[in-house]
């Protein structure tokens, strides 16, 4: 064995005591698991208001208990504070164990919130080695306590319902799906972004088998979106809004499209669809181009336009057109009417023609909110489904 080798092996064996062990660990026994977060304005603070995991309960998921009270899976603290630092230092003064953040899987803003404040809240956690940048981010105009601790309905955390509607809200074009990784994409960085809508609506009164009847409560819902220019709360988008702006943004995949065949309704599935923008030059000035392409399958239909000849296939092909035209037409006048570029056609007009932009750019609200833009939207349907017709009485492949 050489010297060198012998060397190396004796300073290993030296060191190995040294090594044993973390020394940063955290024991589960001696930590409070943050799952959401909150944040309201009170006079001149914020509020800082939590959700912190009870693991003893988690097995129970808010059942009753043994001693006949429920179980909740979580505990509920707030704090508050000049900043989001101040919000955080109280909080800790509060809790047994030491507050982790690794698991916060949603943060909901009010939008009472300034822009300042909203900042800084976006800076704690983005400096924070604990916080998770896939963090869903959720805007409300209730109180943004209300709305993580709101009555499950059927996973065990609020957080992961949170999570799992923001994910189909987004698969069907009713809203997005924003986390903090997001808003470090928006250009210029996070001045002027969207966060999905989270509200609260009456839940009705039902009856549980062998309970007795249930009282009214209050559940969250997405639907939407909430615009914000410097961090500060613009105004909020409707759902066919929403879906209109999304076809802009190029995030919409799938989902559904219902056109008026003039004999009944027909629902169609896209089931591809992109969107591309580019600027070309205009009479009075640079205009954008929205180029759509989609391939849709035929799902529903009522009437003769169920017999899928090639007549009827051209006019769906024209009609689902016509709607997305109209959806984003829609989606499109809204936002110039906030004179807030979340389309980013500012930086498609920057990236076309540098020297355009930094003329257009002192007074870009104004230019964006009578900016022209053609749309051209063209959707093919590919399939009509394993009938060729419309099941009626009369059809004859509705007979046995």
């Amino acid at each position: 064995m050489g010297r060198g080798l012998r060397f190396i092996l004796g300073l290993c064996l030296l060191i190995t005591p040294v090594l044993t062990g973390c020394w940063d660990r955290m024991e589960l026994n001696e930590i409070s698991i943050i799952t959401s977060v909150a944040l309201d304005k009170t006079d001149d603070e914020l509020l800082l208001s939590v959700t912190v995991l009870q693991p003893r309960n988690l097995h129970r998921g808010g059942d009753q208990s043994m001693s006949g009270g429920t179980s909740s899976p979580v505990e509920q603290f707030q704090s508050r504070g000049k900043t989001i630092f101040d919000a955080f230092k109280e909080l800790n003064y509060q809790l047994p164990r030491q507050p982790y953040w690794g698991q916060v899987h949603a943060v909901v803003f009010n939008t009472a919130i300034t822009g300042e404040e909203f900042f800084q809240t976006l800076d704690f956690f983005a400096r924070y080695p604990e916080a998770r940048r896939t963090t869903d981010l959720f805007l409300t105009a209730e109180k943004a306590a209300g709305i993580i601790w709101s009555p499950r309905q059927i996973e065990t955390l609020k957080t992961k319902e949170l999570h799992g509607m923001a994910n189909q809200q987004h698969f069907w074009n009713r809203g997005a799906k924003v986390t903090l990784q997001d808003l470090f994409h928006f250009e210029p960085p996070m001045a002027e972004v969207y966060l999905p809508r989270v509200y609260l609506v009456e839940h009705a009164a039902g009856t549980v088998a062998g309970t007795s009847p249930t009282t009214p409560k209050k559940i969250a819902t997405l639907s939407g979106l909430g615009v914000l220019k410097q961090g500060q709360f613009v105004g909020w988008l409707t759902e066919t809004e929403t879906f209109g702006v999304l076809w802009l943004l190029n995030k919409v995949r799938h989902g559904p499209i219902t056109v008026d065949t003039g004999q009944g309704p027909a629902a169609l599935r896209l089931l591809y669809a992109r969107t591309k923008i580019r600027v070309v030059d205009g009479p009075n000035g640079p205009t954008m181009l929205v180029k759509i392409r989609g391939i849709m399958d035929l799902v529903e239909a009522q009437g003769a336009f169920g017999q899928a000849t090639t007549k009827d296939v051209a006019r769906l092909q024209e009609l689902a057109g016509e709607t997305v035209r109209q959806t984003i037409t829609q989606g499109l006048g809204k936002v110039q009417s906030y004179q807030t570029d979340i389309l980013g056609f500012g930086r498609e007009i920057y990236r076309y023609d540098p020297t355009l932009w930094a003329a257009l750019a002192p007074n870009w609200p104004q230019v964006f909110s009578t900016l022209p833009v053609d749309i051209q939207v063209d959707l093919e349907l590919r399939r009509t489904g394993l009938i060729s017709r419309t099941i009626t009485p009369e059809n004859p492949e509705t007979k046995p």
